[in-house]
């Protein structure tokens, strides 16, 4: 197995009620696009538990013309309507720093999705929580 060269890390949220949304629902979404399965390769459910996606080895669907060279994470919730649990952005945080630190990335590798794409994701209460972290840990 080759492993992809990462040079950018996406912050989702499924736009979805947090506790109604799963990895197995995101998955039947996806395949209902037309698309192989899940695109994020990771997901972050309401009670802060990771869930693997898409193989992290495999090119993701998350964001147009960026999937290539990128880690998709989608942390479950509608964030333009409701905030992050406190567990969710712990997750977020642990899995960020370890993916820093295992593809030798700097913080400002990590983009909300909005930055690159023509879209509200991941949502307010979530873009400005991901903002506030890469000041911090920048």
């Amino acid at each position: 197995m080759t492993l992809r060269r990462i040079r950018k890390i996406f912050v989702h949220h499924s736009a979805s009620p947090a506790a109604t949304t799963t990895t197995e629902r995101i998955d039947k979404w996806h395949k209902d696009r037309g698309w192989t399965g899940v695109g994020y390769h990771f997901v972050i459910h309401l009670d802060g538990s990771i869930h693997q996606g898409r193989p992290i080895h495999k090119t993701g669907a998350h964001v147009k013309s960026h999937n290539s060279g990128s880690v998709g994470i989608c942390v479950c919730g509608n964030f333009m309507e409701e905030v992050p649990s406190d567990a969710q952005l712990l997750s977020l945080d642990l899995l960020l720093r370890g993916l820093l630190q295992r593809h030798k990335l700097k913080v400002d590798t990590v983009y909300g999705h909005r930055e690159l794409g023509d879209t509200l994701c991941p949502g307010d209460n979530l873009f400005e929580h991901l903002v506030q972290w890469r000041t911090q840990h920048g």
